[in-house]
């Protein structure tokens, strides 16, 4: 079960397709050092970039959380998919508004 700490939250948004991992990878490594929880829209690319480098950063203390439409529901091997079974990587929640 994951432990949730009070923290700020950062949004982090860019392009879906291109991972532009140059910038993207030492952002979400940084922001993974500053105590915090990351958001992202849980696509890929840029927000998928940014949310393999905060999850694989040690000692991080906040979460990667993904706004999607979808289901939370199928969390299973530490990825999440949306309801029509795409795959969510590196996503410790998924939110669905």
């Amino acid at each position: 079960m994951l432990s949730v700490t009070r923290l700020s939250i950062v949004g982090v948004i860019g392009s879906g397709s291109e991972a532009h991992e140059d910038l993207a990878a030492p952002l979400g490594s940084w922001l993974a050092t500053q105590d915090a929880h990351l958001v992202t829209g849980a696509g890929q690319g840029v927000m998928a970039a940014v949310s393999k480098a905060f999850a694989d950063t040690p000692g991080r203390k906040g979460l990667v959380l993904g706004i999607v439409p979808g289901s939370a529901a199928n969390h299973m091997s530490g990825s999440v998919r949306s309801a029509a079974g795409k795959r969510r990587p590196y996503r410790d929640l998924l939110f669905r508004p």
